[in-house]
This record gives C-alpha cells, structure tokens and sequence, in this order.
C-alpha cells in the first residue's frame, strides 16, 4: 500500500511553484488545501502557502515576493 504522504505530495504538486532566473532553479513553494477548525466547531475551506524556499543566491531579488504574489492571487 503507498505511504499516506505521497497522496499528499501529488495532489500539492499540481498547485507548486517554481521561480527560475536565467535557466536555474532559485525557489519554490506550493499550496495546499486544508480544513479550518472555527469557534463554535464549524469547519471553513481554506488554502494555505507551504513549502516555501529560496535560493541563498537569489534572496533580496524579489523571487520570494513574486511567488508569494502568484500564490495569494
């Protein structure tokens, strides 16, 4: 039986990112969909930004603000 957690990797992988700057990889996050537990015991869908990484070489760039942009959109 596949482990639990691919099922999870694979459906996160059709919302990833990644930010590429002259033919190299420099970040990557991806976003995930998930219930919020709210006062009163009801449940709201939500998204939720995960899995963010950029480059040492690459932060101060905007690489980071560009995907975080494209995620929130």
């Amino acid at each position: 039986m596949p482990d639990e957690g691919l099922e999870l990797v694979a459906h996160v992988r059709d919302r990833a990112l990644l930010a590429r700057s002259d033919g190299e990889d420099i970040g990557a996050t991806g976003v995930i969909d998930f219930q919020l537990r709210m006062p009163g015991g009801g449940q709201v869908a939500m998204d939720g930004v995960t899995w963010v990484a950029v480059s040492a070489t690459a932060r101060r760039r905007g690489a980071l603000r560009a995907m975080m942009d494209h995620c929130l959109d």
